[in-house]
C-alpha cells in the first residue's frame, strides 16, 4: 500500500484497517508518488488476499484453530451478529430488507442457466465447461433480454353502464287556460308528508331577508314551513319543509294558486312578507279562510297609505307626526326646502333613490316622471323600528334599532337601543295610519334628539333577525295571533344594546332540491 499525502487519512477501505501505519512524512514532505499507481495499469489482487476483493462480505467471526483471534471477540454475545475488529475488520453486514437477492436466470427472462455453472439436480445433466474464450460474454444477458417476447396488449376496459338520468319536466310558465297554475316541487324533505303530521305555515317571498328570517324562525320553533315565491331558486325555498313557486301577486291566479298548495300540504296559517301581495290577499282572504288557512291581514286603506308616500306624508302631517316636507308636485316645490332626495312613490329596499342638491334637478326629475316625489333630505342617525300591533290596535311591542350600515336598502349592521322620543313617534305614526300585524317604521333622529318618521312598511323587515336575536318574538306572537284570533298577546321586551353583524351564507341544493351539507358547518349542526 502507498502512502497518503500529509493531512489526509490513508487509502484502505472503510471497512478494513491497513495492516501497518503509514510511513511518516520527512522533513520535506511525503514522496510524490506516494498512494499512486501506475495509470491504465489494473491492481492485481494475490489469491491468498480475497478480503481485498471487491462485493459485500459478511462478518467474520472467530473460529476455532485462529492463531490470532480478533479484538473483542470474547466480549461479543452469544449468538450476536456484531462484526469483530482487529487487524481484519469484517465489512458491516447490509440492513436486512434492503438486500435484493438476485432472482435465477429464468425469472428474469434469459434463455437458462449459464453452462460453466452446475445445473440443479432436477434438471438436464451437467456439461463440461467451455473454454474461457468460448464462453458468452457478459454482453449476453442484454441480447438475451432482446430475444423475449412481446407482451401481449391489455384489452380494453369494458364501458361502465351509466343509469339513465331521469330528467325533471320544467314547470309551465302560463298557467292552463281557465286553471290553476301548476306548482313545481323544489325541496322536499321527509317530515313533509301532509298525512298524519302537524299543520304547516305557509310564508310567501321566500327570496326576500324577511321571507328567509321567517322561515328560519319557524323551522326554529318546530313548525311544518312551506315556502312560495316566484322565483324557482329562492333560498327560503330551499330552508323550508317544502319549497313551491307561484306567480307574481298581480297575478290572477296568485290567490288560487296558494288554496291550491294549502290543500295540498296540510297548511292552516299563511304568512305574507312581501307588501305588494297584501292587496290581492285582501281581495281573496275569504276563498282562503274557506280552504282552511287563517291569516292576519292588516286594513286595505292603512296598506294603501303605507304604500304611497304621498299620501302617507299628507297622514302625517293631519295627525301632527313629525315628518319630512314632501311633494309630488313643481308648484308646491316652495314649501319644500333643500336638499332633496327623490324616490318613487311606491317602492322600497332604497330602489330608484337619488340625493339632489339643485332645484332645477328636482323641477326636471318630479317633469319628467311623476311618479317620484321629492322630500327633504333629514340629518342625523337612521333607525328602524320593527313593531306589532294587535288586531285591536294595542301596541304589542316597538323594538328600535340603528341602521349602522346598510347594502342595497337592507341593514347588514345595527344594534337595538332604548329610547322614549323614538318610541312615542313610531306610536304616533302607527295610530295615525292605524295599521295592525307586524310592521317597520322608519326614521332619523336629529343631533339635537328630536326624531322624525319617514315611512312605514306593513310587513316584516330584513333586519328581523336582530329583533329576534333581541327577545322579542314576533315571529311566534304573530302566528299564534292568526291561528287564535281571539286571544289576547302578550307585550313583548326586548334588550337594547344587541348588535348585528351580518355576512353572506350559502345554501346548498342538488338537482332534486335535496339541501346538501355545507362543508363549512359543523355536522353537528346538521344533525
Amino acid at each position: 500500500m502507498g502512502v497518503e499525502a500529509a493531512g489526509r487519512p490513508p487509502r484502505a477501505r472503510p471497512d478494513r484497517l491497513p495492516h501497518r501505519a503509514p510511513p511518516r512524512a520527512g522533513p520535506h514532505g511525503p514522496h510524490p508518488r506516494a498512494g499512486r499507481r501506475r495509470p491504465g495499469r489494473a491492481r492485481r489482487l494475490a489469491g491468498r488476499r480475497r478480503h481485498l476483493r471487491g462485493g459485500p462480505l459478511r462478518p467474520r467471526l472467530p473460529r476455532p484453530g485462529d492463531r490470532r483471534a480478533p479484538v473483542g471477540a470474547r466480549h461479543l454475545a452469544p449468538g450476536g451478529g456484531a462484526a469483530a475488529v482487529g487487524p481484519r475488520l469484517a465489512a458491516r453486514p447490509p440492513p436486512r430488507g434492503r438486500r435484493r437477492r438476485r432472482p435465477p436466470a429464468r425469472a428474469r427472462g434469459l434463455p437458462g442457466p449459464r453452462r460453466d455453472h452446475p445445473c440443479p439436480v432436477d434438471r438436464a445433466p451437467h456439461t463440461p465447461a467451455t473454454p474461457r474464450r468460448l464462453r458468452r460474454s457478459r454482453a449476453a444477458p442484454r441480447r438475451a433480454r432482446q430475444l423475449r417476447r412481446p407482451r401481449a396488449p391489455r384489452p380494453a376496459p369494458r364501458p361502465r353502464r351509466l343509469a339513465p338520468v331521469q330528467l325533471r319536466p320544467p314547470a309551465p310558465r302560463r298557467p292552463p287556460p281557465g286553471g290553476v297554475p301548476v306548482t313545481s316541487l323544489l325541496t322536499t324533505r321527509p317530515d313533509a308528508v301532509p298525512g298524519g303530521a302537524a299543520p304547516a305555515v305557509i310564508v310567501t317571498g321566500a327570496g326576500g331577508p324577511a321571507g328567509i328570517a321567517v322561515v328560519r324562525r319557524l323551522i326554529a320553533l318546530g313548525h311544518r314551513v312551506v315556502a312560495v315565491d316566484a322565483d324557482p331558486t329562492a333560498t327560503g325555498a330551499a330552508l323550508a319543509t317544502v319549497g313551491l313557486t307561484v306567480p307574481r301577486a298581480d297575478h290572477p291566479h296568485f290567490v288560487d294558486a296558494l288554496v291550491a298548495v294549502a290543500t295540498a300540504q296540510g297548511a292552516d296559517a299563511l304568512i305574507p312578507t312581501v307588501a305588494e301581495e297584501l292587496p290581492a290577499l285582501s281581495a281573496g282572504a275569504d276563498r282562503l279562510a274557506a280552504a282552511g288557512v287563517a291569516t292576519w291581514l292588516a286594513d286595505p286603506a292603512a296598506v294603501a297609505v303605507c304604500c304611497d308616500k304621498a299620501a302617507f306624508a299628507r297622514t302625517l302631517r293631519a295627525a301632527g307626526v313629525p315628518h319630512p316636507p314632501t311633494t309630488d308636485t313643481t308648484s308646491a316645490l316652495v314649501e319644500v326646502p333643500g336638499p332633496w332626495v327623490v324616490k318613487p312613490r311606491a317602492g322600497r329596499g332604497s330602489r330608484g333613490v337619488r340625493l339632489l342638491d339643485r332645484r332645477s334637478e328636482v323641477v326636471e326629475a318630479l317633469c319628467t316622471d311623476p311618479s317620484l316625489v321629492a322630500q327633504t333630505r333629514l340629518h342625523g342617525r337612521e333607525f328602524t323600528a320593527d313593531t306589532l300591533v294587535s288586531r285591536t290596535g294595542e301596541i304589542l311591542t316597538v323594538v328600535p334599532r340603528w341602521r349602522e350600515e346598510t347594502k342595497a336598502g337592507i341593514s347588514v349592521k345595527g344594534t337595538t337601543f332604548d329610547s322614549e322620543a323614538v318610541t312615542d313617534v313610531v306610536v304616533g305614526a302607527l295610530e295615525a295610519v292605524g295599521l295592525t300585524g307586524p310592521a317597520n317604521v322608519q326614521g332619523f333622529v336629529a343631533p339635537d334628539g328630536d326624531a322624525a318618521v319617514v315611512e312605514i312598511n306593513p310587513r316584516f323587515s330584513g333586519g328581523l333577525p336582530l329583533t329576534l336575536a333581541a327577545g322579542a318574538d314576533v315571529v311566534s306572537a304573530y302566528l299564534t295571533g292568526i291561528r287564535e284570533p281571539d286571544r289576547q298577546l302578550e307585550h313583548l321586551w326586548f334588550t337594547p344594546g344587541v348588535s348585528m353583524r351580518r355576512y353572506h351564507a350559502e345554501v346548498f341544493t342538488d338537482r332534486s332540491g335535496a339541501p346538501v351539507a355545507d362543508p363549512s358547518v359543523s355536522a353537528a349542526v346538521w344533525a
